[in-house]
């Protein structure tokens, strides 16, 4: 869980994007093995109270 004083920093975004990465290859690891990303990149970002 996230919260908007965690994602308020660049530190926070840099922590959900790492976690972001991670959790999508771990999915994308026990669907395929051949396939993972490398980096994961936020073009916008929105949070909601």
């Amino acid at each position: 869980l996230q919260t908007s004083a965690s994602i308020g920093s660049s530190e926070g975004k840099e922590a959900l994007r790492q976690q972001a990465l991670t959790s999508v290859n771990q999915i994308l690891e026990q669907e395929d093995k051949s396939s993972h990303l490398q980096d994961l990149l936020f073009t916008s970002f929105v949070a909601h109270r």
